[in-house]
């Protein structure tokens, strides 16, 4: 165990990682981008308007059920 360790310690000080970068990839930085950037990079109108429609809908359906709580809850409380 020990000499493996030893092992595994020369190899981390010998390691130098701008060595092994490769200058063809496609990201060597380490700059942010934002996220609009990262989810429509590729995105033509027809992909935006797909993301707007959904969200437009998740909106309504994620209301409806509070709605429906509210709508049968005040019937329930006019009959009794």
């Amino acid at each position: 165990m020990a000499e493996m360790r030893k092992l595994i310690e020369d190899k981390v000080k010998k390691y130098v990682p701008e060595d092994q970068q490769d200058e063809s990839a496609e990201f060597t930085g380490t700059e942010m981008i934002s996220i609009s950037d990262l989810m429509f990079k590729y995105a033509d109108r027809t992909d935006m308007c797909y993301y707007y429609m959904g969200i437009i809908a998740s909106i309504g359906f994620g209301g409806a059920l509070p709605g429906f709580t509210l709508f049968f809850g005040e019937m329930i409380d006019s009959m009794g």
